[in-house]
């Protein structure tokens, strides 16, 4: 993008999250949310792999492949790398060769901290890093905000872009009809969501049900 624009999709980024509660490192940080815009985005993304052979993580080749070569032609790609915690959100392992190290893909994952609850999980996901590879000249109906807004909102949560969400009032509908008829911004509903899911205890197993009353309460007022 050119620097003003630039400037401005992470301005608005920034504030997005903020605004939703997402807590952001300072500003000489080691970036984990990246925002790619290219016009041919799978040479991009291959130019990244073979780069960067770690970017996917521990993720299935599968997977990576659905990533690299879409069966249908995708605006905005999303990528989430990820881990899991036991509840006190500290990494699972495996136990091996002599010690206690970081799993893999075909590691058998251990919990030291385990216990029966029906309200609360043993194990969580922690996001790592983000990779959001945007084909900007499908993209360019949408306005430089809607872009942005667009990519906080699919970024800070792990959200099937394709599924059908109907006529529910949110910026996802940018890239599924015109860019004129999509709001304008993230909408009530998508705030309410992202500060939902990230206000909420995610050990607690009822914290699709809290999210789901942060949007009605904010939507409904």
């Amino acid at each position: 993008l050119p620097r003003m624009q630039g400037e401005f999709v992470l301005s608005r980024l920034s504030a997005d999250a903020k605004s939703v509660g997402v807590q952001l490192a300072g500003e000489h940080c080691q970036p984990n949310f990246l925002v790619i815009l290219t016009a041919d985005p799978d040479s991009e993304v291959q130019h990244l792999k073979a780069r960067h052979p770690r970017m996917f993580g521990y993720r299935l080749p599968l997977e990576i492949q659905q990533f690299l070569h879409p069966s249908t032609d995708q605006v905005v790609r999303i990528w989430h790398n990820a881990y899991v915690t036991n509840r006190n959100l500290q990494p699972l392992y495996e136990w091996g060769n002599g010690g206690c190290e970081r799993y893999t893909l075909d590691s058998c994952l251990t919990n030291s901290d385990t216990f029966e609850s029906r309200l609360y999980w043993d194990q969580l996901v922690v996001f790592t890093s983000v990779i959001i590879v945007v084909d900007k000249t499908r993209a360019k109906s949408a306005t430089p905000g809607q872009l942005a807004d667009y990519i906080a909102l699919v970024g800070l949560a792990d959200i099937n872009p394709d599924v059908d969400i109907g006529d529910a009032p949110s910026v996802l509908q940018l890239f599924k009809g015109s860019a004129e008829s999509a709001p304008d911004a993230l909408t009530a509903w998508d705030r309410a969501f992202l500060t939902g899911l990230y206000h909420t205890d995610q050990a607690l197993r009822s914290q699709r049900r809290e999210v789901e009353l942060t949007v009605a309460r904010s939507v409904s007022h």
